[in-house]
């Protein structure tokens, strides 16, 4: 079971699962929540490989400091849902609508 999470890295959390989807994701944020939750390898092109609980994700670096899509972000929501990575104490966060 992943760690629990605390300050930013809660934050960071909750907001990948916002209902509309939170447009302005810092890229750095996430990375850090990546490396908090599981396993992150940074690769020669500045890409980062994240594996958890045998899923694996390969996060390219946007041009600008924020998580540039709704689809970026719905890709992160998808990848933790699949690794089950909810942190201890923590629910994952309901959906709207």
């Amino acid at each position: 079971m992943p760690p629990p999470l605390t300050g930013a890295h809660r934050r960071t959390y909750k907001a990948i699962f916002v209902h509309p989807v939170w447009s302005n994701l810092c890229w750095h944020e996430v990375r850090s929540l990546f490396r908090q939750l599981g396993r992150t390898e940074t690769l020669p092109d500045g890409s980062v490989k994240v594996t958890c609980r045998e899923q694996t994700l390969l996060l390219h670096p946007p041009h600008f400091p924020d998580v540039a899509t709704t689809d970026e972000i719905k890709t992160l929501r998808e990848f933790l849902e699949r690794c089950e990575s909810v942190p201890a104490g923590e629910a994952k966060p309901k959906e709207k609508g």
